[in-house]
């Protein structure tokens, strides 16, 4: 049976953007396909539903644990959803 490829959804704060974008951009490279909802949430839909259902099509969880990150609801609510999911985190 041949692995499973990495599908990597990638937890940031608004003004860590261009972090993961780098990040993204290097996860590419390596093969790895990733979520992140600069590229992959479009505006006027509802936020909350999108995230779940992006992360529902992943099998990890990179957050990326910054100042700003510590900061926002965001994070650590993504890190529960990702858990509760059975996402290697």
């Amino acid at each position: 049976m041949g692995k499973r490829k990495s599908r990597i959804f990638i937890s940031h704060a608004g003004s860590d953007l261009g972090l993961a974008q780098l990040l993204s951009g290097e996860l590419e490279r390596k093969g790895a396909d990733y979520f992140l909802d600069g590229r992959d949430l479009h505006g006027g839909s509802p936020f909350r539903p999108d995230i779940r259902n992006g992360m529902c099509r992943c099998n990890e969880l990179m957050p990326l644990l910054t100042p700003a990150a510590l900061k926002t609801p965001w994070i650590p609510y993504e890190i529960g959803l990702a858990d509760s999911n059975g996402l290697l985190v």
